[in-house]
Parts: structure tokens; sequence; C-alpha cells
């Protein structure tokens, strides 16, 4: 014990408490002089005295230094007296007191007091309940860094709880919560994702190694690669939303998982089909909003392997080995390279698809006059508004250059990144639907005839043409550039390296969504 210290308990025990304050006041400059250690020391017996004399005012006073292990002790002596006077149990019961001290703490409060705070308020746990303080806590707390506070925010937001209902603010706050990872994340065993979340973004909750248990709301429509990777104690995932999309890797290295989320996990993972639901985007060419009902489409362009199993023949560019430019020879990897025909063999392709599938065929009639009666539950090329509509990721963006993003090699194969060759289904990043390779790789036929008559060539018909003497592209392919927006077109009995194709399929709603029952030959295993 040093010599302040026991000066301090001296007059502490022989006077007053009074005698002690004083004594701590007149004898600063010396108390500043001393070790860290030593004025450490000195400040918890002081906080000690405040402590047992119940007096907060001069325990704020004691230290300016939040981040000190003593400030932390008083800030802990604020909060059990404060509940003190709250529950009126060794004390005379004040809520007017009570509710000052708590005052004190918001307004002085860390990041880590405030989301304390925002706890009790939130469950009346200690003070009176109160969503509205408990929604300024988290925000303070928050904004100090707090992503266990940004997440609790997130879900006030959401429901409507102590502010006003905005599912923007909510997304904007859980987003926050899942920027970057820190010690307050990581001390959550079980989360509740918030009702109205429609994504979980890329490695959001990755790496939580104390989580156990997940419920996932209805309004979920897909988890991104890596959302929950790493997360090793991860037994329990509930899942609302049967159709719900999950990426390749969402759950990593998640050991812990119970059987029944192990099933549904690897279901989902290998669904062949994007739900898209129904909206419109804006047409700048047209200066018009141009609408889509929902309706399902394919995640990966046909690859040669599923074509084979299904039309009972290799593509054109496969059967007669012609890839002098492309490949060296046909391998065994070339069966996940996207297949090659024309559009008519693409219709072929999914009237066959359907059949298999015990769905009705929708195409009927041959050459020119083929139809399409889009009522029916089989698959079908996309309208060029589905396949746009899709392609900037449905209601999610819009903004972007390419599908996916701005960075073009990080989401397409293009002329600067392709070394003038095809590759293989999904090896790049998906867009805002899970749908990987809308831009780059190859062209993509749609439904629509090109419309010879259109002044702008680059303007979609929203209701497409009813006639013409070429077939609409769109994507770009790994030789191009593959803005959005691009458009091209061929006679439909046109094929070439540069051209394939995706399947659609109409739905109403995602009750709707036809699980396909030839999984192995929808999805090569190398592809995972």
């Amino acid at each position: 014990m040093t010599k302040l210290q026991l000066k301090l308990a001296q007059k502490y025990e022989e006077n007053s408490y009074n005698a002690a304050l004083n004594f701590w006041a007149e004898n600063q400059d010396e108390i500043k002089s001393l070790s860290e250690q030593e004025r450490d020391d000195l400040k918890k017996m002081m906080l000690r005295y405040c402590k047992i004399n119940k007096d907060e005012s001069s325990a704020l006073t004691i230290s300016q230094d939040r981040d000190s292990p003593q400030n932390k002790e008083i800030v802990s002596f604020l909060f059990e007296l404060a509940r003190i006077y709250n529950d009126g149990k060794s004390v005379d019961k004040n809520t007017v007191k009570a509710e000052r001290l708590y005052e004190m703490l918001l307004e002085g409060g860390d990041s880590d007091d405030l989301y304390k705070l925002g706890e009790m308020y939130k469950s009346g746990d200690g003070v009176a309940k109160n969503d509205s303080k408990a929604a300024e806590c988290f925000k303070k707390s928050a904004v100090g860094g707090n992503k266990l506070a940004a997440y609790r925010l997130g879900e006030m937001y959401m429901t409507g709880c102590g502010v006003e209902k905005s599912r923007t603010e909510a997304e904007n706050w859980y987003n926050a919560a899942n920027a970057e990872k820190n010690v307050y994340s990581n001390t959550i065993s079980r989360m509740v994702i918030p009702d109205g979340i429609t994504n979980i973004s890329k490695s959001a909750f990755e790496g939580l190694e104390n989580l156990r248990s997940v419920v996932i709301p209805n309004s979920v429509n897909r988890i991104e690669t890596k959302a929950f990777s790493g997360c090793t104690a991860l037994e329990s995932v509930t899942f609302s939303n049967e159709k719900i999309s999950i990426e390749k890797d969402a759950f990593k290295e998640c050991k812990s998982l119970n059987e029944e989320a192990r099933k549904i996990i690897e279901r989902r993972c290998n669904s062949f089909f994007v739900f898209v639901n129904g909206g419109s985007f804006f047409n700048r060419d047209t200066c018009s909003n141009i609408s889509v009902s929902s309706f399902e489409i394919g995640r990966y362009l046909v690859t040669k392997k599923l074509y084979e199993d299904i039309m009972g023949k290799k593509d054109i560019y496969s059967m007669y080995a012609t890839f002098s430019a492309l490949h060296k020879e046909i391998d065994k990897d070339a069966i996940l390279l996207p297949v090659n025909v024309d559009w008519y063999d693409a219709v072929e392709f999914c009237n066959k698809l359907s059949i298999c599938e015990n769905l009705t065929p929708c195409y009927t009639g041959y050459g020119n006059s083929i139809k399409c009666d889009f009522s029916l539950n089989g698959y079908r090329l996309p309208t060029e508004a589905e396949w746009e509509f899709a392609a900037r990721g449905g209601n999610r963006s819009g903004a972007f250059n390419y599908s996916g993003g701005n960075k073009l090699s990080d989401i397409a194969w293009h002329k600067g990144n392709s070394e003038n060759i095809l590759h293989e289904v999904g090896q790049k990043e998906s867009n805002e639907l899970g749908i990987y390779d809308m831009s780059g790789n190859v062209w993509e036929w749609c439904w629509d005839w090109y419309d010879d008559f259109v002044i702008n060539k680059d303007q979609i018909n929203p209701r497409g043409a009813s006639f013409g003497s070429s077939r609409v592209l769109r994507g770009g392919c790994y030789r191009d550039s593959c803005v959005l927006q691009k458009r091209d077109h061929h006679k439909p009995n046109y094929y070439d390296d540069t051209i394939g194709f995706r399947v659609a399929r109409t739905v109403g709603k995602k009750e709707e969504v036809y699980e396909p029952k030839m999984m192995e030959r929808m999805f090569p295993s190398d592809i995972y």
C-alpha cells in the first residue's frame, strides 16, 4: 500500500467520507505524479468509498479516462445503483433518481455501456421498459462501433418497435451489423434474422465461433456465399422459406450442423432455379417502366452435359470437335462448358426437358410458326424483358453496368480476361439473385423476335415483336465487353461458339416453384 493509499484510508476510517473526498480533491497534483498502477489502485479505493456511500456524482468525476479499469467499475456501480433505486429493495424506491442515473449513462457512456442500457430499456430489466429509449441507446452504441447494437436496431426498424417502421433503415443497420466482425458479434449464440430481410449478404456472419442456432424467416430469398462460413459451433438452422436460394460455401466448415439442417442446405445449394418476384424496371430508351410477372430462371447456363443427357446427342461443336480456336481437344472438362446451339435446338431442348420432368411443354409448331403458351408449367426460353429483369437483380438493383456489379472481371468472362476461350459455368461471382454468367461467356437466346422495323436497335419492345427475321440475344460473350443493356440478334438457325442459353419457367408465387427430379443431370458434381 502506498503512502497516499494509507492516508486516504485513515481519513475515511478516522474522520468521515467527506474527509476522504476532500483529501482526494486536495491531493490531485500528487496523485497525478503516481505511476499508472498506483493511480489505478488509489482510484479503486476511492470508488469503493463512493459505492458504500451511494455517491454517484462523485464517482463520475473520479476519472475522465473511460478506458481505464477503474472507470469500468464506476460504470458498473452506476448501473447497480440505478437498479437499486428502481427496485426499491435496500433503499426507498426512487424511479426518478434511477432514471437520472441512466440519463447520465446515456449522455456519457461508451458503446458498450449504451448497448447494455439499450437491452435494459428493451426488456424492462432494472428500469421501466421504454422502446424509444432502447432505440436511442442502440443507435448511439452502433455509431460508436457496436455491431450487435446495429443488429438490434435493425430489428426494431423492421418491426416498428420504438421507431417508425422502415425496411430501408432496417436493412441499412442490418448491413452495418454485418459490415465487419468484432468482439461484440462473437458474443451471439442464438440469432433470429428479422422478418422482412430478403438477403443475407456475402460473409455476413463468417467466423462467429459461438453461434449455435439461427432462425431464418420466410422473407429471406437468398443466402450468399460464406454467409455463415466458419461458424463451427452452429448446430441448428431453421428455414421458413423452403424455396430459399443458398449459394455454395454459404455454410462452409459448419461441422456441427444437425442432419435436418444439413439436408436442407445441401438441397437448396443444388437448386438449379432462382425464383424471381415479378416487378418492373425503367428502360431508358423508351423512358418507361417495363413490367414482368413472377418466374423462375436457371441459375446456370445450360451445359454440354445437361444438353447431351436430355437430347441424347452432343451440340454441333462437340460432335465435330471444331474447337481448334477454343480447345485443343474435347475432354471430360468440356461437359461443364455452356452448350452452343441455335434457337430451334434450344426450344426443342426446353420441350424435352419438360417431358422428362413430367411438366407440360410450352412450345408447339415448327420453324417460324413456333408458338409459346406462357400459361403452361413447362420450361421455355426467357422473354427479353424477363432476362433483363433477372440480369438487373430483380428489384434489388439496376444501377450496375453489368449483371452483378461494375467490376466486369469479377462477374464475367469477357474479351479482357477470357484468353479467347469459353469457360465453365458458374466460375465468376453471381448477381444479386444468385444467377451466374448473365454478363459474358456466351450470348443467350431469348424468346423474342428482333423487330427489324424498330429504328433504335437497342430498344426493348416490352411486348416482344410479333414477327421478324431474327431472334434476340442478350448478355455479351467472352469476346465482348458485356454491357448489361447491350443487345444482339441472329437468325434462329444460326449457331457458333459465342451463343448459348438458359431456361425459364412461369410460376405465380414461391409456393408453385417446382423441384426438378433429375438433380444429378441438372448439377454435375464438378460445379460444387
